[in-house]
């Protein structure tokens, strides 16, 4: 009740908390689109972690219709303000081309920011390329998957 109270006033953590109860269910019941509307009112304040929340339920057509352009959109927000699962995730739109279109460079300075901080799969996303790089540099045959 303490959260919905100072959700109500405005609290922007209290939102977000909030929108993350009502998708695992946890003291309330189980409502994408509560969770949604809450990660909306807490992304519209500038909260990074509920930018990535809601971007996260328009890339699964949770609680909302399935948006992979405003997932992008909200994913690069959050991510420019350093959080590592929106850069990991932006990377992931960037190399696919869902929601934008395909940019590798982008992609790749997104799974470095990531990796800096510490994300496990960004850093072993790079370290891939990164030998993969050494191969083509060094000449090597890259034997295609059978």
């Amino acid at each position: 009740r303490l959260y919905r109270l100072a959700a109500d006033l405005g609290h922007v953590k209290a939102q977000c908390n909030l929108g993350a109860f009502f998708t695992r269910g946890h003291g309330v019941t189980h409502d994408d689109t509560q969770a949604a509307k809450w990660f909306r009112l807490a992304a519209e304040q500038g909260d990074a972690r509920a930018q990535f929340n809601l971007g996260t339920c328009y890339a699964n057509g949770s609680g909302v219709d399935e948006d992979y352009a405003e997932a992008a959109r909200l994913y690069r927000l959050s991510a420019t303000q350093g959080f590592k699962d929106a850069q990991w995730n932006f990377a992931v739109f960037c190399t696919n081309g869902l929601g934008v279109t395909i940019d590798n460079e982008e992609a790749y300075m997104w799974y470095s920011l990531a990796a800096e901080q510490g994300h496990e799969k960004a850093q072993h996303y790079l370290n891939l390329l990164d030998e993969v790089a050494r191969e083509i540099a060094e000449g090597e045959a890259i034997e295609a998957p059978q």
